[in-house]
């Protein structure tokens, strides 16, 4: 008996319990191990892959062949109405392309015809146009992004820069108030190639 007593007193004895709590410590802890290094070779091999698509592969080519001169974009132009936001947004288009396609989207026929009637009023030349799209369901985002599907289908290698007036209020809270539209926009258009929004700030 007092041999017995001697080995659980020194803890020879197994103990169940203990032993399930170093285990499950023990696993977690390698299991921990491997999901770091499975997360990191992941993102490893992510930038790589973003790394050889920036680069690209060596080649022999001529010396301006890697900085070539690609077509002009179309320049698009939304504007929800004619105020100063969207006038200058306007004339900063105008200033960076020869041709320029301002884009209404609207359901209602009597907003339709004034803002035809204040752009008449305006006496814009020839070379910006005013186009206005309908959207039954009152989003300006799906009509604005078929029309420019449209256009690409028919010259897929030009690219379209899409300038749109953003609103700086004084107190940095609001941008997030003002810019609802925009910004939606913006998440759109960002995933699609061959495609940039430039915005033009308009201090409030």
């Amino acid at each position: 008996m007092s041999a017995v007593s001697n080995i659980e007193r020194n803890n020879v004895c197994p103990r169940p319990g203990r032993d399930v709590r170093v285990f499950r410590r023990e696993f977690t802890r390698r299991a921990a191990k491997h999901l770091v290094a499975i997360v990191a070779g992941a993102a490893n091999a992510g930038f790589g892959h973003r790394n050889r698509t920036l680069l690209g592969p060596p080649r022999v080519e001529a010396p301006d062949a890697a900085l070539r001169r690609r077509s002009a974009p179309r320049v698009l132009v939304p504007v929800a109405r004619l105020d100063r936001a969207a006038l200058g947004s306007i004339a900063y288009a105008r200033s960076i392309a020869a041709v320029v396609t301002a884009i209404h989207i609207t359901h209602d026929v009597a907003e339709r015809e004034r803002l035809r009637e204040g752009w008449r009023r305006l006496n814009v030349d020839g070379d910006t146009d005013l186009v206005i799209l309908d959207s039954p369901d009152r989003s300006p985002v799906a009509p604005l992004v078929a029309y420019i599907d449209a256009l690409q289908q028919q010259d897929p290698e030009r690219p379209t820069a899409v300038v749109l007036s953003a609103f700086v209020p004084r107190r940095r809270w609001e941008y997030l108030l003002r810019n609802q539209a925009a910004l939606r926009l913006k998440l759109r258009l960002f995933f699609r190639p061959n495609t940039v929004v430039i915005d033009v700030p308009y201090h409030v």
